[in-house]
């Protein structure tokens, strides 16, 4: 059985981005808990704990603005078509 928690001694992934979204939200869970854990057992977080976390919100950050610009990009398509990323000139009252 894993643990709920994640200790500072316990193995944490090098590289995030190679995670999967659940993998990656299924870690920040534990190091959350970890960081209670810790807050409630010492009155303050291992930095370890702290540093895991700051990457973790970092990851978590750009799978966001990633996705963000993804779904950007598809309601342009949408609109515009795929003939570019520019509107159509009768957007602006030219051509017909």
């Amino acid at each position: 059985m894993r643990h709920r928690h994640l200790p500072p001694a316990d193995d944490f992934p090098v590289e995030l981005a190679f995670l999967g979204d659940s993998e990656l939200l299924a870690l920040y869970g534990r190091a959350m808990r970890q960081l209670e854990r810790e807050s409630i057992q010492f009155g303050a977080a291992d930095p370890e704990t702290e540093f895991r976390l700051e990457e973790l919100r970092v990851e978590l950050d750009r799978r966001d603005s990633r996705d963000a610009l993804k779904a950007s990009k598809r309601r342009i398509r949408g609109i515009y078509g795929e003939s570019g990323s520019e509107p159509p000139d009768s957007l602006y009252g030219g051509g017909t």
